[in-house]
């Protein structure tokens, strides 16, 4: 199996995520993951975007023997005078009352504020290379002002260089600014026109900049990523 395959490795990273790639195919994949920064960033972005759904999970009720299971297995007496505990099993109960207390307040504050567990950002596009490999995902803030892009593979950029994001609209790119870039991460503000712009077109691309962005208003370096937005 050729694991260079940026399919197979997208598909890969879902699944290890989901939790579907059981056995020996994880024992490989994570095997992989530890000699591979790239496979690492796409489990990282699957995990950012799947992240979200765990939250519409509804809680679901306890069966009545599952604490006099876990009674037993931690070493409690049936009798009404319990024996005296053992030391690893404190340890294990104090790990479990913490770790039920941490999922506590995290339910109290879904339940009293919902909203809290919304995503801040959304997924707008993935930009891959001239090779159909991925190597950015772009996320819009919820308010539409600002773009996030996470990088899936190193990108080098000169000192005298910038990377610069543009909106396809009637056949015609659109300067959307230059991206400051935060090491493989980058992020970029939208102003007015900006976002107006970005409502006009459908497909994303970065291209290759002198410092500051085209001189021109349109791409003068050669266009490295491209993508269809998601409607």
């Amino acid at each position: 199996m050729n694991y260079q395959q940026p399919e197979l490795q997208r598909r890969l990273a879902a699944e290890y995520v989901l939790g579907t790639l059981q056995g020996g195919a994880r024992v490989r994949f994570e095997a992989l993951m530890a000699e591979q920064p790239a496979l690492r960033r796409l489990v990282q972005a699957w995990e950012m975007r799947l992240a979200p759904l765990a939250v519409q999970v509804r809680p679901q009720p306890l069966p009545d023997t599952l604490w006099p299971g876990i009674s037993r297995r931690l070493g409690f007496s049936e009798s009404k005078t319990p024996a005296r505990m053992p030391f690893w099993a404190w340890w294990a109960w104090g790990g479990s009352m913490t770790a039920a207390f941490i999922t506590g307040l995290l339910v109290w504050r879904l339940w009293m504020d919902p909203q809290a567990a919304l995503p801040v950002y959304r997924d707008l596009a993935v930009l891959s290379t001239d090779k159909a490999e991925p190597a950015w995902i772009v996320r819009m803030s919820a308010d539409g002002q600002t773009l996030k892009l996470t990088g899936l593979q190193k990108t080098v950029v000169p000192s005298d260089r910038d990377l610069e994001l543009w909106v396809v609209a009637r056949e015609k790119p659109l300067s959307l600014g230059v991206i400051r870039r935060q090491e493989q991460d980058g992020e970029l503000t939208f102003t007015a026109a900006q976002r107006q712009r970005l409502g006009e077109g459908r497909i994303l691309a970065i291209s290759l900049e002198p410092r500051g962005g085209s001189p021109t208003g349109s791409p003068t370096g050669p266009v490295l990523f491209t993508g269809k937005m998601v409607l």
